[in-house]
């Protein structure tokens, strides 16, 4: 996957040991290119404190499981979309939020029972960046 060569500075955040060789490659390209680069690999990165020190041309790079970036996605609420990149590693597992009850749960099933309210959801493919979640509404079973 290709880098945003226009950014500053840049947070490079690999959530699991799949997204690793994606997070060196773009830290490789960046340091050739003399970019500051502040890397994670985990999945707690100290978004908080990088968002908090982000100036104009700060690019967030995220490579791991659909879910988690979805979350770390949703705590970088105050970046532009063109100011983050997403590489999907596995996408089975995707968090739903019930349009009910609002509990999020974590699922690789199409349809579920929330577990919040206990409403049958259909997953939807509509996904809220500011909840960090796919859409789950009343199935109809």
């Amino acid at each position: 996957m290709a880098v945003d060569e226009s950014g500053r500075t840049f947070g490079i955040v690999a959530v699991d040991a799949a997204a690793r060789p994606v997070a060196e490659a773009w830290r490789t390209r960046l340091r050739e290119l003399g970019r500051p680069v502040q890397t994670w690999f985990g999945p707690a990165p100290p978004l908080d404190a990088w968002l908090t020190a982000a100036r104009v041309g700060y690019r967030l790079l995220l490579a791991g499981p659909e879910a988690d970036l979805l979350a770390l996605r949703a705590r970088a609420g105050v970046l532009l979309d063109a100011e983050i990149t997403l590489h999907v590693t596995d996408s089975r597992e995707r968090v739903v939020r019930c349009a009910r009850c609002r509990t999020a749960t974590r699922t690789a099933a199409a349809v579920l029972d929330c577990a919040g309210c206990g409403l049958r959801l259909a997953v939807h493919d509509h996904v809220s960046t500011v909840h960090g979640a796919h859409l789950g509404s009343w199935s109809g079973a």
